[in-house]
């Protein structure tokens, strides 16, 4: 290798380091968020102050991510119908990934966007079943888990890539992440959600989802990414997972409806 892993490092942490400011729109739904006094409608007015975001969230409602019977044509309509927490977690999820950009290096976008609404839509289910946690936390959570594989592979995409073949060849994830760049993509994604200010739950959960702690947002994270990737939601056309239990056999169907409209909401 041409270059240390300690420059290799270097270039990722300012990667990070140099990634643009959340958009003002997600800043605000923070700051509603964490608001006693807000309101509901608080939150409709700064979704209705951007078109695109609106859009987007309207489409996201109408898909089958939620598989509302009606269909949902305004977002004072959307946020009764869905809620608070539900538009507050769309409303954190699509601007961050859309703040990326799209070129992704080696990385196959339609597969990662199969893969991480796969998994929140499974984080969502297995917490309303096991009932330890908030479940549309779980769900942002979910969908932002591998977010640090994209600041990899946009800095780095001959070394990711070299990682890829490694992971192919059978070395374990964050190994050959780290022996190629030298940073895993849970300590990248968890960098970037603290640099951005998001709650420190999500930050926590992404730093920690290949090496969960019980009854955890992580735990319920790592079970989602296991189950998404024995269905056949892989980040990579090599990845497989097995052994999950008959008892998520009812999700698979709820994740597959979800999965055929993430140009909706990712």
């Amino acid at each position: 290798m041409s270059e240390t892993l300690d420059k290799l490092l270097t270039k990722v942490e300012n990667a990070v380091s140099d990634l643009p400011t959340l958009p003002y729109v997600v800043e605000r739904v923070l700051e509603i968020s964490s608001d006693p006094d807000s309101s509901m409608r608080d939150l409709e007015s700064v979704v209705a102050s951007d078109p695109a975001l609106s859009a987007r969230i309207l489409r996201a409602a109408n898909s089958g991510l939620y598989a509302i019977p009606q269909h949902i044509t305004s977002i004072t309509q959307a946020a009764a119908i869905l809620g608070f927490r539900i538009i507050r977690s769309l409303c954190l999820s699509i601007p961050i990934l859309s703040t990326l950009g799209h070129n992704w290096g080696p990385i196959d976008p339609k597969l990662f966007r199969r893969h991480s609404i796969a998994v929140g839509v499974a984080a969502r289910f297995i917490s309303r079943k096991k009932r330890i946690y908030d479940t549309e936390t779980a769900f942002t959570a979910g969908l932002l888990h591998d977010i640090g594989k994209i600041i990899l592979s946009k800095t780095l995409p001959d070394r990711y890539k070299a990682s890829l073949d490694m992971i192919a060849s059978g070395v374990e994830c964050r190994k050959a992440e780290s022996s190629c760049m030298g940073q895993s993509h849970d300590m990248v994604g968890a960098s970037i959600l603290l640099r951005w200010n998001l709650p420190l739950e999500l930050v926590t959960a992404i730093e920690q989802h290949h090496t969960p702690i019980a009854n955890s947002l992580s735990e319920i994270i790592f079970e989602a990414d296991t189950i998404s990737k024995s269905f056949g939601y892989v980040n990579c056309s090599f990845e497989s997972c097995s052994g999950v239990s008959d008892k998520y056999d009812d999700l698979r169907e709820i994740i597959r409806r979800a999965v055929e409209d993430e140009f909706s909401i990712l």
